[in-house]
């Protein structure tokens, strides 16, 4: 069996350079909605996490941190997505609300 599903994300907003929020609803269920904006090379391979200053690797970007935990949780390879109005190329998350 096989589902089609429309998940529509709002209140994006950007928390960090970087990093944005929002709100999306998958089958009337509310979750947090993160994305991580990420280097690609020319191949569309994540190359590292994106920077303001220095572009990818920056030991002491949280953005970085935060995508390392979410390889260790999730080792796959993450395909990317463009968020208008937001410039780059960026992974998407999402969490459920907690009860």
């Amino acid at each position: 069996m096989s589902v089609s599903l429309t998940i529509e994300a709002e209140f994006i907003r950007e928390v960090e350079p970087g990093y944005l929020l929002g709100i999306a609803s998958v089958l009337g269920v509310y979750h947090h909605i993160e994305f991580y904006r990420v280097d690609v090379d020319n191949e569309g391979s994540i190359t590292g996490v994106w920077h303001p200053e220095c572009g990818a690797g920056d030991i002491d970007n949280e953005n970085e941190e935060r995508f390392k935990s979410l390889q260790s949780m999730h080792q796959v390879d993450y395909v990317t997505v463009r968020i208008e109005p937001f410039d780059g190329e960026y992974v998407c998350v999402l969490f459920p609300f907690e009860q």
